[in-house]
């Protein structure tokens, strides 16, 4: 875990200058670079702020670049001292607007089936008929729950904990933030994961980030794993064969879907890589693979990582990576696919929720070769009025509301089970900040967005309840 915390640009410069010596004691790995002073090299004097280092104000500047190079962040959002009284992050955090009614119509009661998770972001069947739901934790564990039993496995099916990088404090984007079983899992064993690491001193920037001035520190990775042969609930310990690496600028806007679609095909979501406003420039850059939506064909050749789908919408197109299906996506977090019924002409289009900036959250159906506007657009607004407009066309989403009613969106699952009737059909979503569950239903190609309702502590009793806890982290799905 990092020490310091991605610093706002003019407090780190200020803090440089008044405790650049105290950074070797935090932190000696910044000193190893000599970013924050070389202790062998100057000789130690005392300053009114403690200990610092003898240089020239030159090289004191030099240093002064360098450590903020790495430790600074440009979000101006999440930054810190500035996080500390963001109003788009302490809005709605002492109070969680859940909808709460008395009527018997259409309102949920919830079942808590464990309490002690750490940060599960994900949850899914293996569509192998056992009645197991995966459960993943934000650190790299992967649980199972029985349905059928309703009973906790005491092993983990998978622990990536000693691969997966996530910080101590809280709101981290990084981690263990996906996973997908094959379609065929229940013959081959295989599935997929997407974590967050430490960028390795032998990973060397590919041509197009090399002259990009931030700091990629980290990287995302795709990979394979297999179940042991031995045990259907435990993972291969041995094998992991990589499919995929992106190496990311910030710590943030790391994506993490992962999903095959009813096309057999992989589908990865990768986040426009952090910082504010988009600074790499990504959504609109189709050399990047971030701020895209991938499609990967991961069954034809299995000597290679992945193959390219050839109907990949961009394939041949100079300076395009041949691996996108969608682009101008800011941070998608969480997708559903419609699996539809005989009813449904929807089946198979999948739905996200990207991410906003400043003002708006959306809702997006993600379609070949479209573009979803970022940086260029924000929701239905323009948020850099040079681009806006200006971008050729650009896929606009299918709902989008205000940092008044949330301000981090959560994407869903649509429902096509029978314990609940009243939701069959629907996109169930929610609010990360605010708490607040919504729905969208389609008809004729016009979306209607709700908000669906818990019912009261009279309604709901026993095992049930009318309430969520904090923050809507994801959304799961299980057999039935």
């Amino acid at each position: 875990a990092r020490k310091f915390p991605g610093l706002c640009i003019n407090y780190c410069n200020d803090f440089y200058d008044k405790c650049s010596g105290a950074v070797w004691f935090l932190d000696s790995s910044l000193a190893s670079t000599s970013i924050a002073g070389d202790k062998h090299r100057y000789a130690l004097k005392d300053t009114l702020f403690g200990i610092g280092f003898c240089c020239d104000s030159e090289t004191h500047s030099r240093f002064d670049y360098r450590f903020c190079k790495q430790v600074a962040i440009a979000d101006d959002v999440y930054c810190y001292p500035d996080l500390l009284t963001s109003p788009l992050l302490l809005r709605n955090l002492t109070t969680i607007h859940q909808q709460h009614t008395s009527s018997t119509s259409g309102c949920l009661c919830l079942e808590p089936i464990r309490d002690n998770l750490a940060n599960p972001l994900w949850a899914r069947h293996a569509g192998d008929g056992s009645g197991r739901l995966f459960v993943a934790e934000q650190q790299g564990r992967v649980r199972i729950y029985n349905t059928k039993t309703k009973r906790w496995n005491k092993k983990c099916f998978l622990d990536y904990t000693n691969k997966t990088l996530v910080g101590r404090y809280a709101g981290d984007e990084r981690g263990f933030l996906g996973m997908a079983f094959h379609r065929n899992y229940s013959r081959n064993g295989r599935f997929f994961v997407y974590y967050v690491t430490r960028r390795r001193a032998d990973d060397e920037l590919p041509p197009e980030l090399q002259d990009l001035p931030f700091p990629f520190q980290t990287k995302v990775v795709i990979s394979e794993g297999r179940v042991s042969r031995s045990n259907p609930n435990r993972a291969d310990r041995k094998f992991e064969k990589v499919i995929l690496e992106v190496i990311q600028p910030y710590d943030n806007h790391n994506g993490g879907e992962l999903m095959f679609g009813l096309d057999g095909y992989l589908y990865a979501f990768i986040g426009d890589g952090g910082g504010a406003g988009d600074p790499m420039k990504a959504g609109q850059n189709k050399s990047l693979l971030h701020g895209k939506v991938l499609r990967l064909d991961v069954d034809s050749d299995l000597t290679k990582p992945y193959s390219i789908p050839s109907d990949n919408p961009f394939v041949g197109e100079v300076g395009s990576r041949p691996e996108i299906f969608a682009y101008g996506i800011r941070n998608i977090w969480r997708c559903g696919l419609d699996r539809g019924g005989k009813c449904c002409e929807s089946k198979g289009q999948i739905v996200c929720g990207d991410v906003g900036q400043n003002a708006f959250e959306e809702i997006d159906v993600i379609k070949k070769g479209a573009n979803y506007g970022w940086n260029a657009r924000e929701g239905f607004e323009c948020y850099d009025d040079e681009l806006c407009g200006r971008i050729g066309r650009e896929e606009l989403p299918v709902h989008a509301y205000a940092h008044g009613i949330g301000q981090s969106v959560t994407g869903g699952v649509f429902y096509r089970g029978c314990e609940n009737p009243a939701l069959l059909g629907q996109y169930v979503y929610g609010d990360y900040v605010s708490g607040r569950l919504f729905s969208l239903t389609e008809a004729g190609g016009t979306w209607t967005n709700k908000d669906v309702t818990l019912c009261g502590p009279s309604l709901c009793q026993g095992q049930f309840v009318g309430h969520l806890n904090d923050y809507i982290l994801s959304f799961g799905e299980d057999e039935d």
